[in-house]
């Protein structure tokens, strides 16, 4: 379950790239990247749902260690179980959901 880590890097590489070049390569497109980038957060979380449905048993997902020394080992690190499953729905949905709205509302 390694590409758990696409959900929240999607959108933050996305943010990057019409912050960086949005003015100056695609200026009335932009949308574009935003709405792409919350579909494919969205599209990883009914991976992640699905194989919670199908009974995979919960998973920490450890990206990398944040804080050690001593007996202290903090690592950032997912936690996938069914709530966390239905949480991403929600969230990357409603999310994609108002991406969608705000391409209309902010038109013009």
């Amino acid at each position: 379950m390694e590409y758990v880590a696409l959900i929240p890097l999607l959108p933050l590489v996305a943010v990057i790239l019409n912050g960086l070049l949005g003015s100056r390569y695609w200026n009335h497109q932009a949308h574009i990247l935003g709405v792409g980038s919350v579909a494919g957060s969205f599209a990883v979380s009914l991976v992640v749902f699905s194989q919670v449905l199908s009974g995979h048993p919960p998973t920490q997902v450890d990206f990398f260690q944040w804080i050690f020394g001593g007996g202290l080992d903090i690592r950032m690190s997912f936690y996938i179980d069914a709530l966390t499953a239905i949480m991403l729905m929600v969230v990357t949905g409603v999310g994609l959901i108002i991406h969608i709205y705000s391409i209309g509302y902010m038109h013009g």
